[in-house]
């Protein structure tokens, strides 16, 4: 799992491992990494390894903006709730 979440390239300013996300969320002031696998369609398995949490995500917006709903849901539910 760590080799494949290590980052080894950069794909836009986004760090990228073997199939593997590291993206970034910021909330208050502190930013937690998140390992990530996306598929077209808003499919998603997120990994906070601080927050010991990995949401799965499914919908099926494909090629729409709607696929990036669940960056919100991770975003303004999760990461406040468990963060704290």
């Amino acid at each position: 799992m760590e080799e494949s979440t290590t980052p080894k390239t950069k794909i836009t300013v986004l760090d990228y491992g073997y199939l593997w996300w590291n993206i970034p969320f910021q909330h208050e002031k502190k930013t937690f990494i998140s390992k990530m696998t996306t598929e077209n369609g808003s499919q998603y398995m997120v990994i906070f390894l601080v927050l010991n949490m990995v949401p799965v995500l499914t919908g099926g917006a494909h090629n729409s903006a709607e696929d990036k709903i669940p960056f919100a849901i991770v975003h303004d539910i999760f990461i406040p709730t468990f963060s704290n």
